[in-house]
């Protein structure tokens, strides 16, 4: 490591044999420290960006140079190109504003080191060879710091040790700074009390469901005047969508599969292939709680036996929860030979061991048992026939396309390919809400969307290996359909509307007869009992916004909610505040204060860095940093 001039001359560079114990959490700071300090120096190779400015920008007496500021944005530059997996240019980058949040991260970092200086905030020597030292990758085999491999991985990067301690040192004093700045701060407890009370707020209620069923006679049959007047009042409800009569020639696997001759000996030979498929061996669902030593195994196995713990307790004892110890669906083979001698021979619910597992000694627990299953070539040489079908069809319908193609661009009409290939000719009248058919498949849906007049037909692949050609033939705009056309669906329409309307006037009955016995809404009917259920709970068929309106009812309230040909009366019994031994209500609350407190920290940090621009001022090289831009371009 490079030596300054302030160096403890009492201090001794570290030594790759020496023997240190780092503190908790150095490993992971550390990484933290190298990877910032890497892509601040341009981990990818420095390249000096020349021109007559030095600087682009400056807060105070601190100073951020063009080469600094290229190199960060090139690295920026290649950590985006790697996580949208594709190359991004500069030009793609500068659109999204890469450039300018390089430079405010850079103007942040400077308005620290500028106050640091200030108030004299420093790293020492020893806390900054007892950080480097500590990352792993400077450790040698012996996993001690070796001074070799720190060289090593340093020229790697490109990176010389002084630039790289130098801007170490700078990072850990702005982690000083920033930690000075942002300890302290906690989420008031009057903020996390009234998101919880609003979130974990609980209701409990009784329902009473009418259905057309509760009426004391059946809707009657509705008059042709009634139709008329019904059909007039909802114009939309018989309104078409808009259309396009699109026609259409297909060519899908399912019809090419049904003509496609399989030979006996070629189905015998895909099943010995895919043996495994149709022969497969008992299964067992398996937790496994593995123990350090066999003395901590025998020593819950005897707790176990003696009743003084069941296996979810022993799993929450070793702070494991059953998802951390489930192997899923296992076969003997996948568990070690003493393993499976026991667990294989246990039923269903049963726990065995202690017994020497990959990991350790351990306790099984058997949760199912999936018998072993073997399916026969004759049963099974439908299904292959259909899959080999279906391969060889994606095949031929792949070697026409080309050929399809050149007849359309020929002139050819979708009649002519339908009458002189395999292609097979189709209408449809396609709306926003088509899905059915040719309408199923995703690709037909999106160039039916965009199909215009102008357009000519061409080969559009479909997801299972199919493919269609399509024409717009006409446009189909949105009208009013006839009466009687729509009759049926009016009378419908027209029923349902007059059983909501009686139901709800049976339920404003029922409401005043609970009334009138002191609020007993069992007087009217049959009763269901919801459990205290939160804002967020799901309650099967209810009529929409019930939930949400439970929680504005008052207790003791009585309401009807209108559901489709039902009506559900709701009296409120129980306002329960949000239940404080729910773990998962505890850990929400943990949650949000810790969201909460590092919002403030946030907040705190965002205004003070602010504060600092203001005080020592910012100057920005605009055509520095335009110089350096067209580099990158």
């Amino acid at each position: 490591m490079a030596s300054r001039k302030t160096r403890d001359k009492t201090e001794k560079a570290p030594r790759g044999d020496e023997e240190r114990r780092p503190r908790k959490g150095a490993s992971v700071i550390s990484w933290i420290l190298l990877g910032m300090v890497v892509l601040g120096l341009g981990g990818y190779g420095i390249t000096n960006f020349g021109g007559s400015a030095t600087t682009v920008a400056s807060v105070g007496g601190t100073k951020i140079s063009v080469d600094d500021y290229g190199r960060a944005v090139r690295n920026a530059l290649r950590a985006m190109s790697a996580q949208s997996g594709k190359n991004i240019t500069f030009q793609e980058a500068q659109k999204q504003g890469l450039d300018q949040q390089v430079l405010q991260q850079l103007v942040l970092q400077a308005a620290l080191d500028d106050e640091d200086s200030r108030v004299g905030i420093s790293v020492g020597d020893g806390r900054l060879r007892q950080d480097i030292t500590a990352i792993s990758a400077f450790q040698g085999a012996d996993g001690k710091f070796s001074a070799q491999t720190y060289k090593f991985v340093l020229q790697q990067n490109g990176l010389k040790e002084g630039e790289f301690e130098a801007e170490t040192r700078k990072q850990m004093a702005r982690t000083i700074l920033q930690d000075a700045v942002t300890q302290g701060f906690g989420t008031p407890t009057t903020f996390i009390d009234t998101i919880m009370h609003y979130v974990g707020a609980r209701r409990g209620f009784e329902i009473l469901k009418l259905g057309a069923d509760d009426l004391a006679q059946p809707v009657p049959a509705p008059t042709e005047a009634q139709l008329q007047a019904y059909y007039k009042a909802h114009p939309k409800t018989y309104t078409s969508l808009p259309a396009k009569r699109i026609t259409y020639a297909e060519l899908l696997p399912d019809q090419v599969a049904k003509t496609m001759k399989i030979p006996e000996a070629k189905l015998k030979a895909y099943y010995d292939q895919h043996k495994s498929d149709y022969v497969k061996p008992e299964r067992r669902l398996v937790e496994r709680l593995v123990y350090p030593a066999e003395a901590a195994a025998k020593a819950a196995r005897a707790k176990l036996d003696a009743g003084q713990a069941t296996f979810d307790q022993l799993v929450k004892e070793r702070g494991l929860t059953l998802s951390d110890i489930d192997l899923g669906d296992v076969t003997a083979d996948e568990l070690s030979s003493a393993a499976a001698k026991q667990v294989f021979a246990a039923k269903q619910g049963a726990i065995v061991g202690p017994v020497e597992s990959s990991v350790g000694p351990a306790l099984f627990r058997v949760n199912n048992i999936i018998a072993a299953q073997t399916t026969s070539f004759d049963a099974a040489k439908t299904d292959i026939r259909n899959e080999l079908g279906h391969q060889e069809a994606k095949q031929k319908i792949q070697s026409q396309e080309e050929h399809l193609n050149d007849l359309l661009a020929g002139g050819a009409t979708l009649e002519q390919l339908a009458k002189e290939t395999d292609m097979t000719l189709g209408t449809i009248d396609f709306t926003a809400k088509s899905a059915t058919g040719i309408a199923g498949y995703e690709a037909f849906r999106d160039a039916a969307r965009k199909v215009t007049k102008s357009d000519y037909p061409s080969i559009i692949q479909l997801d299972d290996g199919g493919i269609v050609a399509l024409r717009l033939d006409k446009p189909i705009p949105a009208e009013v359909q006839p009466f009687a056309k729509v009759k049926d669906k009016v009378a419908e329409d027209w029923t349902r509307d007059q059983t909501d309307k009686a139901l709800m006037a049976l339920a404003q009955t029922d409401i005043k007869t609970a009334q009138a016995a002191g609020g007993d809404l069992s007087k009217a009917g049959t009763v269901d009992v919801q459990e205290p259920i939160t804002r967020s709970g799901y309650i099967d068929n209810a009529p929409p916004g019930l939930l949400e309106d439970v929680f504005m009812m008052k207790k003791g309230e009585t309401k009807a909610f209108q559901g489709d040909e039902s009506v559900w009366i709701v009296k409120l019994t129980q306002v329960l505040p949000p239940a404080q031994n729910d773990p998962d209500i505890k850990k929400m609350r943990d949650q949000i204060a810790g969201q909460g407190a590092q919002g403030m920290q946030n907040d705190a940090f965002l205004y003070f860095a602010q504060a600092i621009q203001a005080h020592q001022g910012i100057n920005i090289n605009q055509s520095a940093i335009n110089a350096v831009n067209a580099q990158l371009q």
